[in-house]
């Protein structure tokens, strides 16, 4: 028998009548097939392969991979998945790469029966089997459109191939890993202008850069990325409450690391700390963060003893001179070095500004080869011909234990930190 869902109102008696059926084979159960079949009767999607031959299907239930998951406008329609508009929201996107059931839009209203639909794709975290690469996935869709009649009409679903101009191909599906494109872009090929409606042929503005490696967590920079301004409140989560979107990521933690300890008399309303056990407790800011050659850092720090300790750090192990790292030291002085490893300047309070367990403001500023160290407001120390920089990308920037350079200087057990803000330029150095 062959596979269809189908209808047929030719039976009716006391009440029973058929309708819509779906049928298989006794001797080939495929369930692919089958939940393909359902597809249509249950949820009504059309057929997004082409009847007329020469094109592979969008590479979901509906078109040639009858075992994938549906793609993400047919489950938006059906209000199973969440979508994000994004078009006037540029920065870096972070997605999980096991939510099947959220995407992003790139949707503009004035160009309303066409957008894009962003979601990524890696083997191990979704089954989509006929996707014959991993990375991100963008979805051209075309309200108008029909993908059953192609190439007679234009389509309604589309899997953009990256770096592919052919779409009746079957590489090169995802950005980044199949067609090492980690681009997406009004000058790429394919690319991102509009192919449809009163805007076809123009930009459609959407430009999405350094895509990243198909992993569990994917990312890509939307437009011009703006200079990174994170807050950080530690007030139970790790996330970036700016709208920079720079989350950052604990690790070695137990589960026990917020206490109800917090500083008192600052404009805001936290009932939680980050407190660190003094042996492999760090949290990781994105590379993004502070690359800049005008930075100021500011935090809460309430050290329960003084040692030498390393709370924030992005201190490469070279001699490239860019760099910065805020350390504490055992009479509680507080350093603020500028530089890298073999080609740095120290900048020092003179003498100790931080108390054991007692919480303390500290911010840095740098601009111009001029450092200065503020302690709960007040200004304690500036040095000016500073030849070093601040600005690198080079790597991350680590809170607890430093990444490359003074790794044994860990911030000791109990101690804690709350309210990180790392932002460009010079910034008031006032307690907040």
């Amino acid at each position: 028998m062959w596979y269809h869902a189908g209808g047929w109102n030719g039976f009716s008696a006391d009440g029973v009548h058929t309708g819509r059926y779906c049928t298989d084979t006794a001797n080939d159960l495929n369930p692919g097939t089958l939940i393909h079949e359902h597809g249509h009767m249950a949820a009504e999607w059309p057929d997004t392969y082409s009847y007329i031959g020469g094109e592979p299907g969008t590479w979901c239930i509906m078109g040639g991979g009858y075992t994938d998951l549906p793609n993400p406008y047919f489950l938006y329609e059906n209000g199973w998945l969440d979508a994000e508009n994004i078009m006037d929201i540029p920065g870096l996107k972070t997605m999980n790469s096991s939510d099947a059931f959220f995407a992003y839009f790139y949707y503009d209203p004035a160009q309303p029966t066409e957008f894009f639909m962003i979601r990524p794709y890696v083997t191990s975290l979704m089954y989509c089997p006929s996707i014959p690469d991993q990375g991100m996935t963008f979805w051209r869709i075309n309200t108008q459109g029909d993908n059953s009649q192609y190439p007679n009409t234009d389509r309604h679903i589309e899997l953009v191939h990256a770096n592919n101009v052919d779409t009746n191909k079957t590489t090169n599906v995802c950005f980044k890993e199949g067609g090492l494109l980690d681009h997406f872009t009004p000058y790429t090929t394919p690319s991102t202008n509009w192919k449809f409606g009163a805007k076809s042929g123009q930009q459609s503005g959407m430009e999405a850069t350094d895509i990243s490696a198909a992993g569990p967590t994917m990312t890509f920079m939307l437009g011009t990325p703006p200079q990174a301004a994170p807050y950080y409140p530690l007030n139970g989560s790790f996330n970036d409450s700016s709208a920079s979107g720079y989350h950052a990521t604990g690790y070695n933690f137990s589960g026990s690391q917020w206490s109800t300890d917090t500083f008192k008399g600052s404009y805001f309303d936290l009932s939680q700390s980050l407190q660190f056990d003094g042996v492999d407790d760090y949290v990781v800011c994105p590379a993004a963060v502070s690359g800049s050659n005008d930075l100021t850092i500011a935090f809460w720090v309430k050290p329960e003893i003084l040692e030498a300790m390393t709370p924030l750090d992005k201190f490469p192990a070279d001699s490239s001179g860019a760099g910065w790292s805020v350390q504490l030291t055992p009479d509680g002085r507080v350093l603020f070095l500028v530089g890298s490893q073999s080609n740095y300047t120290e900048v020092a309070t003179f003498g100790p500004v931080c108390e054991a367990n007692r919480w303390t403001h500290v911010a840095c500023t740098y601009s111009g080869g001029t450092a200065k160290i503020f302690i709960n407001g007040a200004i304690r120390m500036v040095k000016k011909g500073i030849t070093q920089s601040t600005n690198t990308t080079a790597l991350e920037v680590r809170m607890g234990i430093a990444s490359q350079v003074n790794t044994d200087r860990i911030y000791q057990d109990g101690g804690r930190c709350s309210v990180l803000q790392c932002l460009p330029g010079v910034r008031s150095a006032q307690r907040n």
